[in-house]
């Protein structure tokens, strides 16, 4: 209950649905897309509206759901099989891969079965659809390179106790979210944050007679900050081609 910055962000989405309001960096960035997408509407719409599939079985729901499936259910298989039955001792990118490529031969079959794509427009979309994933994927090799540097020269453990010893007891509070949205910013990761600064946290709050509800809280929140907020976190990266937006405009 005291994570505040994910009720803040769950708040503040909830009220950018209903309002439809937009500020600063944000409106900006609304106004710039706006009009390159009517630029891009001008110069390229009969080209677009040329390359537009017409068939009546395109406007079926199961034309998404049918590979979204296949892929998201081939993953606890695969999991089960290289964990020799345990979930927990699987491999997670052999089944992901293994998901994807299930995804993609459903995918192919359906589509063929329906008459909706023929083999050559298939793998024409297949090859954009890897294309738009390189830049990404460039970034999360980096990215999970520049986490294991951080790991191995313990950036969070110094980064904790430099300042662990001189935080006033008023600000306790907002000292524990800082530093942990600092940490996180620079490793990339919310859960390794999580493990050094949670303890920290706590005892800090004992010691001064802080709820030490207080500071988990803090803790927690400052790791999710600084994880939504940092350029080589892979849920930022995932989030930005999720979306097709440039990763340094989304950060």
């Amino acid at each position: 209950i005291w994570n505040t910055m994910a009720w803040f962000s769950l708040a503040s989405v909830l009220f950018y649905i209903l309002s439809g309001c937009s500020w600063g960096p944000m409106k900006k960035a609304e106004v710039k897309f706006e009009t390159i997408q009517t630029e891009i509407e001008q110069e390229h719409g009969e080209e677009e509206a040329d390359s537009v599939i017409d068939h009546p079985a395109c406007n079926s729901l199961l034309n998404f759901f049918i590979p979204i499936l296949s892929t998201v259910l081939m993953v606890p298989v695969v999991l089960y099989i290289t964990g020799d039955g345990q979930f927990s001792k699987g491999s997670g990118s052999m089944s992901v891969y293994s998901g994807v490529m299930f995804g993609t031969v459903v995918s192919f079959i359906w589509f063929r079965a329906r008459g909706i794509l023929n083999v050559e427009n298939f793998f024409k979309e297949l090859y954009i659809g890897y294309a738009s994933m390189v830049k990404i994927s460039s970034i999360m090799i980096l990215a999970f390179l520049m986490g294991h540097i951080s790991a191995e020269l313990n950036t969070g453990q110094y980064i904790a106790s430099i300042t662990s010893g001189v935080i006033p007891s008023g600000f306790a509070i907002g000292f524990i979210f800082l530093i942990a949205a600092v940490m996180s910013l620079a490793t990339g990761t919310s859960w390794g944050t999580f493990a050094i600064m949670i303890p920290i946290g706590v005892q800090l709050g004992v010691s001064i007679g802080i709820d030490p509800h207080f500071m988990i809280g803090a803790a927690i929140s400052g790791s999710i900050f600084g994880d939504m907020t940092s350029p080589i976190s892979s849920d930022a990266i995932v989030a930005s081609m999720a979306t097709s937006c440039d990763h340094i405009e989304h950060i």
